[in-house]
């Protein structure tokens, strides 16, 4: 454990002064999580009214952060940090009490000296290596992400501490029992992904505690189908009812349909299990730009992924009685990333997907070694091992200086995905916001070029030209926007401030209305509207509100 906590946190030394990214955001543009007091009312309000609702445990960890130490961003990340490193704890404690389960032909455990209880160094080894694997760093690095860590770390305590609950054998095991239930809530709380929690733990139980018999399987199918239903049922409230119909409505604002994301899925998850096998930083990206699939020969490789994704669902099942940890790890992997990889119209790829599913491949990939490798052997392979763990982490700790900040992380993208315009466009920003106007600038016609519909682009370019006093330059890169998006009240309040400016208070009010009739919650756009009322009656000068 004194191995995996200091090895952890020297790979993830270089991240504690990481700024705010992307959809960190729902942190900090959040009021509600600003908490200056622990009362009732204000935790009450962080569980039922943050968004995501369905999500209170991350949001109240948030909340707490902000009321420890404000905005100080090193006190975000170090919690990210220790989430991860808790999680790896647990893992080698549920690999060192599985291991031991396995039928004897299938062990991986040495015989210890004198009769006694072998050390499980596979159990460690395993934890080690996803530990310290690059393709975490978006769970740990990335500070909303700790939504994925959080919801992950309480996943496998809830199955540990029943696993611990059963080997006790009646000694105890009701307070594990309980720490299971409680441990499996704080993970639904965390991410609702966590909903296949109940069945794994009924999979686990067939698999390793009741030797995959099919006559306890057929006494408890009943149990079987409530965990699937409870699944099912969390997931219609996830989606607040109608859930065919909400799932239909999110891709209407996709460029790709329900059958095109199943097929591009396919392929998404063999090339997860690219980055697991070669993480190296070059191949990281917070946002992959991947082809989809718009047919089974559009790429060709789809009906290839599709087929070996079969293949790989067959084997689990049919190797399940002479190759037991395989087969469950397999299964783990694929229905741990069935939500997020199947109907729900969410982004194709996003690298901490994998941080569940990945854990119990590399106690497959370590307890392999400790079984296949001769004992004259074993020493190299597990000095191999632990060199692959240093190289892992040396590249997690290189992979983490892209974190540092916006800039470096955008730029990251825009290099890795140069023909997708949104990492352009947030690097923009990011350079905007340091007052790199120019460069920002070429950032924004890049996206245009790319993508002549990404409204942002035409809008935040219009911003730089009204900083260089191009007023006319603006006014047409806003009329562009707002004819990609005529209900953006944010580019209509943009057109008002620069005609208020320009003393043209009749135009400036229609704009200001129209942005606070799309959304009345801009105050901005209302302040706005009633300077202008004021100027347009006494016909004075006017200096608008800061708009967006």
């Amino acid at each position: 454990m004194a191995v995996l906590v200091i090895t952890g946190l020297a790979a993830y030394a270089n991240v504690l002064d990481g700024q705010f990214v992307f959809d960190d955001s729902r942190i900090y543009n959040n009021p509600i999580l600003r908490i200056t007091s622990l009362d009732w009312a204000s935790l009450k309000q962080v569980v039922l009214k943050s968004e995501p609702v369905t999500r209170p445990v991350a949001n109240l960890s948030f909340a707490l952060n902000y009321y420890l130490h404000g905005e100080a961003l090193p006190g975000f990340h170090l919690f990210n940090v220790l989430v991860h490193l808790l999680a790896g704890v647990i893992l080698y404690g549920l690999a060192a009490d599985t291991l031991p389960l396995l039928p004897a032909r299938q062990s991986c455990l040495p015989a210890a000296p004198g009769g006694g209880k072998p050390y499980p160094w596979p159990a460690f080894l395993a934890a080690w290596l996803w530990l310290l694997h690059p393709v975490q760093t978006q769970a740990v690095s990335y500070v909303v992400q700790r939504m994925s860590s959080m919801g992950a770390m309480f996943y496998l305590l809830s199955l540990w501490l029943y696993v611990r609950g059963r080997l006790r054998h009646g000694r105890g095991g009701t307070a594990f029992y309980a720490g299971s239930i409680v441990a499996g809530l704080l993970a639904l709380g965390s991410k609702e992904s966590c909903a296949t929690l109940p069945f794994f733990i009924l999979l686990y139980e067939w698999y390793f505690l009741q030797d995959l018999r099919r006559d306890w399987l057929r006494r408890h199918l009943p149990a079987v189908a409530l965990a699937a239903g409870v699944a099912i049922l969390l997931g219609v409230v996830s989606l607040g009812g109608e859930p065919v119909t909400r799932i239909l409505a999110g891709y209407e604002g996709r460029d790709f349909s329900l059958a095109q994301r199943l097929l591009t899925e396919a392929r998404v998850i063999f090339f997860y299990l690219g980055l697991i096998l070669f993480p190296a930083p070059g191949r990281l990206n917070l946002d992959h730009d991947f082809i989809v699939s718009t047919s089974l020969a559009q790429p060709i490789t789809t009906v290839f992924a599709v087929a070996a994704l079969a293949g790989m669902a067959w084997l689990a099942c049919r190797s399940a009685r002479n190759h037991r940890l395989f087969s469950f790890a397999v299964i783990w992997f694929l229905g741990n990333l069935l939500i997020e990889s199947s109907v729900i119209p969410l982004e194709l790829v996003f690298e901490h997907r994998l941080y569940l599913p990945s854990m119990l491949l590399f106690v497959v990939a370590a307890a392999d070694l400790g079984r296949r490798l001769p004992p004259r052997w074993l020493r190299a392979g597990v000095a191999a091992a632990v060199g692959l763990a240093l190289v892992l982490g040396c590249w997690t700790f290189e992979r983490n200086k892209v974190w540092h900040d916006r800039i470096s992380l955008w730029s990251d993208c825009a290099n890795k995905s140069p023909a997708k315009a949104r990492p352009k466009n947030n690097l923009g920003v990011a350079l905007k916001r340091e007052g790199r106007l120019r460069e920002a600038a070429e950032q924004f016609w890049a996206v245009i070029a790319i993508d002549p519909t990404f409204t942002e682009a035409y809008n935040n370019l219009a911003n730089i030209m009204v900083d260089a006093g191009r007023g006319d330059e603006a006014l047409r890169l806003y009329g562009k926007a707002l004819e990609l998006s005529p209900g953006n009240p944010a580019i209509h309040d943009n057109i008002g401030r620069l005609l208020l400016a320009r003393r043209n208070y009749g135009r400036a009010m229609m704009h200001f209305a129209e942005a606070v009739r799309l959304q009345p919650d801009i105050p901005e756009a209302r302040a706005n509207l009633l300077l202008a009322e004021r100027m347009w009656r006494q016909g004075v000068a006017a200096v608008p509100a800061k708009g967006h």
